[in-house]
């Protein structure tokens, strides 16, 4: 064989075991995402979440703990409604191929009694309710603060991949002064995962 191309030979091959390796490497390197939405702020947000039994983008005033970023929802309110048939709040998330790994709500721990509990949709048939609870959240009620609670998950196809809805329920006694100002406040959820599809 000519010594110019058994050099070129040896370096072609020498270049594919390289890339081979690099490319078998990239396939067991984690890849991660994590996405933000607002609660009560943009439209865009709104949509992406599916937003549905929540009170009125807040606008009426109040001092709500520093309001945290200026827009918030709140579970129960002006625009829904106060006590039993306004209790609940949903929103969904499209993780697509990701499976996620944690949801952060943000919201607030106010002066009143601001309990709720988490649940995820687990059922295969999104028209048939299956909810799951994540846990409940117990209210400090000492003063106004933002509070992130954050939820675990143990991925698994068709539970806590693609569309995931959730459910908030306000557990607490409801107050008075709650058609005027509103109980259970949320201001975003966040939500990290990883790519199912890379072993």
């Amino acid at each position: 064989m000519n010594k110019k191309i058994l050099v070129m030979f040896i370096a072609i091959s020498m270049m594919l075991v390289t890339t081979t390796a690099l490319t078998a490497a990239a396939r067991r390197v984690p890849y991660f995402i994590t996405e933000k939405y607002d609660i009560g702020g943009s439209l865009y947000d709104g949509e992406t979440l599916g937003l549905s039994g929540w009170s009125d983008p807040w606008t009426w005033g109040g001092n709500y703990g520093g309001a945290d970023d200026g827009t918030f929802c709140l579970l129960m309110g002006p625009g829904d409604g106060c006590g039993d048939g306004y209790r609940e709040a949903y929103f969904s998330i499209d993780t697509k191929f990701w499976g996620m790994d944690t949801l952060t709500l943000n919201h607030l721990d106010g002066s009143q009694d601001d309990n709720f509990e988490l649940f995820v949709h687990t059922g295969l048939n999104p028209a048939v309710p299956l909810w799951t609870s994540l846990g409940e959240y117990q209210s400090e009620g000492n003063g106004e603060h933002w509070v992130e609670t954050t939820y675990t998950f143990n991925p698994t196809p068709g539970v806590a991949t693609g569309v995931m809805q959730f459910k908030l329920v306000a557990t607490g006694e409801v107050t008075s002064w709650c058609e005027t100002w509103g109980q259970v406040a949320f201001s975003w959820v966040e939500w990290t995962g990883h790519d199912i599809r890379l072993k």
